[in-house]
């Protein structure tokens, strides 16, 4: 079987630029849709910031099947504009399609289960029996809380530009503060994308781009970040053998430094 590119490439030579020119080639046609099919479940949807958009997605309910097939859909629906394109540039078009498909349905989703509260809201304790005593929602409950709407993106944008304020001469502690305050991942969850991602940097701008999308923040408004720097996290990748576990410690020891 022909990879994807090697499949465009016949296309492209061939002059094949729609789908109705192509439907004059069955078996063409029909290792095209595998190929796709094949890229958006295995490159596509499986790099580092989009597994990660897909892990959040499924605890918000959505379905990946039902993404994959909506992508597949709108693949049709959009390939006499993908083979109109050089061939260069088809992959990265397809890429981009299913980027943007991700961020349009947990905007969908966010927008279906918003709920609107104050930013004054104060909950009932519910682990002190028969006491009237009550909490305040914190920024934090607010932004771990999927439901929220209008109010969770005024606070993760304040959050954001706080934490940028204070942490953008040191991109470690940034990238922690932002993961764990902001994004709600866990230590290890952390450590893990460090292990995927191969630097600190990457992570980074993953993360800064999955915080972009969720709650429309323009980056370009956020303050330079000085160079990551080659000791902290940075230092853990020039072992023989980088594991979480080595990440998870160094993480836990920044949280510690800048509670």
């Amino acid at each position: 079987m022909r990879t994807l590119k090697q499949t465009l490439s016949i296309l492209y030579y061939g002059k094949i630029t729609t789908q109705k020119a192509l439907q004059a080639y069955p078996s063409l046609y029909a290792e095209l849709f595998v190929n796709i099919k094949s890229f958006i479940t295995s490159e596509a949807l499986a790099t580092s910031v989009n597994s990660n958009r897909l892990v959040r997605l499924e605890n918000l309910g959505a379905d990946t099947d039902d993404i994959t097939m909506d992508l597949l859909v709108k693949t049709y629906d959009k390939l006499d504009s993908i083979l109109s394109l050089d061939l260069g540039a088809m992959v990265p078009y397809m890429t981009t399609m299913v980027t943007n498909h991700l961020i349009d349905v947990y905007r969908a989703i966010r927008k279906k289960t918003a709920r609107f509260v104050s930013l004054d809201e104060v909950i009932s304790s519910n682990k002190v029996a028969n006491n009237d005593s009550r909490k305040t929602i914190t920024r934090e409950n607010y932004l771990m809380d999927k439901k929220a709407s209008i109010e969770t993106n005024y606070l993760a944008k304040e959050t954001v530009f706080d934490l940028y304020k204070k942490y953008c001469d040191n991109a470690d502690v940034l990238l922690v503060k932002l993961g764990t305050t902001v994004m709600g991942d866990k230590v290890r969850e952390i450590a893990d994308r460090l292990v995927n991602a191969g630097s600190v940097s990457s992570v980074l701008n993953d993360y800064l781009e999955e915080i972009s999308a969720m709650y429309n923040i323009d980056l370009d408004t956020l303050p330079a970040i000085a160079p990551v720097k080659k000791t902290g996290l940075t230092k853990v990748y020039k072992k023989d053998a980088v594991t979480k576990k080595d990440f998870s410690a160094k993480i836990s020891s920044i949280l510690n430094r800048n509670k």
